[in-house]
């Protein structure tokens, strides 16, 4: 019984010092490139909620969007800055942009 009893207590107690992690980033700059490019540093840094300080280790990104008529941004992430912003960290390759659908004729085919 008093095995399980401080067992309990070590299991709480690995659970509370190591909670839940959680991503913040935060904007540090914007620039307008022209009128529909802006590019977007932010930094990143991974947290626990249980643990008040977090690790200190924090990665700066880069994005460049392009801002669409309608107010949409398309945002990219600029992956060779990345990985000169943050030499000690291996930042994998951005997914590769999904291509347009064919448009459409106003008889419903596809237009060639």
């Amino acid at each position: 019984m008093q095995k399980r009893i401080a067992f309990s207590f070590l299991f709480a107690g690995v659970l509370a010092s190591g909670g839940c992690a959680q991503t913040s980033r935060y904007v540090t700059a914007e620039h307008w490139h022209d009128d529909n490019n802006v590019f977007i540093a932010y930094s990143e840094y991974t947290k626990t909620n249980f643990v008040v300080a977090s690790t200190g280790r924090s990665t700066a990104h880069v994005m460049l969007c392009r801002v669409q008529a309608d107010n949409k941004a398309d945002c990219r992430p600029q992956t060779a800055v990345d990985r000169l912003l943050n030499p000690d960290e291996k930042i994998a390759d951005p997914a590769p942009a999904a291509e347009a659908a064919p448009a459409e004729s106003p008889s419903g085919e596809p237009q060639s």
